[in-house]
């Protein structure tokens, strides 16, 4: 629709198939673009759409964001879930009646990419598309891996080319879509980011989910990731079933959930010195802070199909030595070996000699985790990438004052 003027205040949909209680990347950069941003400004209202994958309540407010939640049936546990059409019909009907700016969905591998630039254009109000993931899906299953691949290539590929905005959250996105699925519109990189402030050193010995007390003097190494294969978990037990001699105040933290919880706490069984490896379990926001500042080497050896993941950001922010897989978006935020260090994917020796360099360079541990630090606050602060992000929407959208007297805003779209 041409010229669409919308009256403040202004008013957006994001749909998030996931979103809070769960947890992970692509869903905390939708919660905390929009939670920044309404902070910043209180004339912007959002309602987000997600599926209610964890069986909570309908409708919640967190964060100035209202929560809708839709009956689901979730086919691939913590990957991919399909709303109830009735009920999520039921909500954007509702939705609609709001004088509607923009509709906003995420990640190609969600449902939502197929149909929110329909309803949209059905609203009369404009579609953006943002895209975290800079390859196609991976999958331990040959069978749902070509699948899903073949999904990437063919719808997914049709359904962003329709959308009037396509954002990425980082390069390595950007070039995926571009050189291989072949999207000719343009793409603005609006990269995720931290709250430097929440995520901040301060030198702790207290383990969420740990009844004993660390030693004063302890070096611990973090892990902490959705327990499947891609996130690099069984790769990282047969480095430490490798590893024979590491120094007494070694600690090895492993954080999160996921179908191979109960092999990593078998497989913890069979090494020597398992009494200084410690499973956590699943950790919300403030406790994987609280553990993030307990830290000192954080490794993140993941072959998953990354885009610019927010754990890395936080460990970074929380003055982590951070050790991560060469992986799409990662080396857009780390510099090896001034920032932290890149490894090999898949790779049991770089993971070990990784963490043996770590463990046996302070010096340079040090410096590499202060210079991480500060270049999270300088580039990748939360209150900086979302006025950014607004700075997009604004040009998407030109902002014209209603009257010279008058505080009301409205939006003239292109």
């Amino acid at each position: 629709m041409q010229n669409k003027r919308i009256h403040s205040p202004i008013h957006i949909i994001v749909v998030s198939p996931y979103f809070l209680p769960t947890i992970g990347g692509s869903q905390r950069y939708i919660e905390e673009l929009y939670a920044h941003m309404v902070k910043q400004n209180p004339h912007i209202h959002v309602d987000v759409i997600c599926y209610n994958t964890e069986q909570v309540a309908p409708k919640e407010s967190h964060r100035r964001l209202t929560i809708h939640r839709i009956p689901c049936i979730e086919l691939i546990k913590g990957q991919f879930a399909l709303p109830n059409i009735v009920a999520l019909w039921g909500i954007l009907f509702k939705l609609s009646q709001k004088n509607i700016a923009f509709v906003h969905t995420h990640i190609r591998f969600f449902d939502a990419t197929w149909w929110v630039w329909m309803y949209a254009k059905l609203i009369g109000a404009k579609s953006i598309f943002t895209e975290q993931v800079a390859a196609h899906p991976v999958h331990p299953n040959p069978f749902v891996q070509w699948i899903a691949k073949l999904v990437d290539t063919t719808i997914a590929r049709f359904s962003i080319q329709q959308y009037n905005l396509i954002t990425t959250t980082n390069s390595a996105a950007k070039k995926f879509l571009t050189h291989t699925l072949h999207i000719t519109k343009p793409m603005t990189v609006s990269y995720g980011g931290v709250d430097t402030r929440f995520f901040s050193p301060n030198t702790s010995h207290d383990i969420p989910h740990l009844r004993k007390k660390l030693p004063k003097h302890a070096i611990t190494i973090t892990f902490a990731s959705r327990l499947i294969w891609s996130k690099g978990i069984t790769y990282f037990m047969k480095a430490l079933q490798q590893l024979q001699k590491l120094p007494p105040n070694v600690h090895i933290l492993i954080a999160g959930e996921g179908p191979l919880a109960s092999w990593v706490q078998q497989q913890m069984k069979t090494i020597h010195w398992n009494k200084r490896i410690h499973f956590l379990g699943p950790l919300n926001y403030h406790e994987m802070k609280q553990l993030l500042r307990a830290t000192t080497i954080f490794i993140h050896p993941s072959h998953h199909n990354e885009g610019f993941p927010n754990v890395l950001l936080e460990a970074l922010s929380s003055k982590c030595f951070v050790i991560a897989t060469d992986n799409a978006g990662t080396k857009e935020m780390i510099t090896h070996g001034l920032t932290g260090y890149l490894i090999k994917q898949k790779s049991v020796h770089a993971i070990k000699e990784s963490l043996l360099y770590a463990l046996y360079h302070k010096k340079e541990r040090i410096l590499c985790a202060q210079q991480g630090r500060l270049d999270m606050k300088k580039r990748f602060d939360w209150n900086t990438i979302s006025a950014s992000f607004y700075d997009v929407v604004k040009e998407f959208c030109i902002l014209i004052p209603h009257h010279a007297t008058s505080k009301t805003l409205r939006f003239t779209f292109h």
